[in-house]
């Protein structure tokens, strides 16, 4: 096996390791929201918000605290 192709198959190996030990297994988490979704959600918010909008509607996935 050619050296960098080694170096790479031995940091994933302790990666992988550490995470087991921490009781972490990749293949078992949530897929993560796209990083460009994310991006464009928070612009819209952000011109409403430039707009003053923003204060009538909760912005997405975040709550109103109680009494509001």
């Amino acid at each position: 096996m050619k050296a960098p192709a080694k170096e790479h198959v031995d940091n994933n190996t302790a990666v992988r390791k550490m995470l087991a030990e921490r009781g972490v297994r990749p293949e078992a988490l949530p897929p993560a929201e796209d990083v460009h979704k994310v991006r464009r959600r928070l612009e819209g918010e952000e011109k409403k918000l430039a707009q003053g909008d923003g204060a009538k509607a909760p912005l997405k996935g975040r709550r109103r605290p109680a009494g509001s």
